[in-house]
């Protein structure tokens, strides 16, 4: 279980400072570059990460990431619930609004968004992080 562990820590290390080569990747972690190189390697085959398309020996996010949030919150009560408050809330103050919950790391992740029609406006993409504070 501790290679699962690894795993996802090294996909979100990814999405953090993609796009990231092993090099940077081994350093942030303190793992063997070959440890990080078979993460790298079998995240990829696996499609949740993929080599950059400028520079091959950077690693970025790949596809199969989107498929994951859809599904996610498919069904969440939370976010069921939230849907049509957030609608209602942007139609009166005409501002984006943004639906975050806290994570394990002590932030708020955004999960969902409401745009509002101001060319200039607070903006968020989903799964960005920010403290709770």
């Amino acid at each position: 279980m501790k290679s699962v562990t690894r795993s996802l820590r090294v996909l979100e290390a990814v999405a953090q400072h993609q796009p990231v080569t092993v090099g940077e990747l081994t350093k942030l972690f303190g793992l063997p570059k070959s440890t990080v190189q078979r993460t790298l390697v079998t995240l990829a085959e696996a499609g949740w990460l993929r080599a950059n398309r400028e520079d091959t020996t950077r690693w970025e996010i790949g596809a199969r990431v989107l498929a994951v949030r859809p599904a996610a919150l498919q069904g969440s009560s939370l976010f069921a619930a939230a849907r049509e408050p957030m609608i209602r809330l942007r139609d009166r103050v005409n501002e984006t609004i943004h639906l975050s919950v806290p994570d394990a790391l002590h932030s708020m992740v955004v999960v969902d968004r409401v745009d509002c029609d101001h060319p200039v406006r607070t903006f968020h993409t989903i799964g960005d992080t920010s403290p709770l504070h």
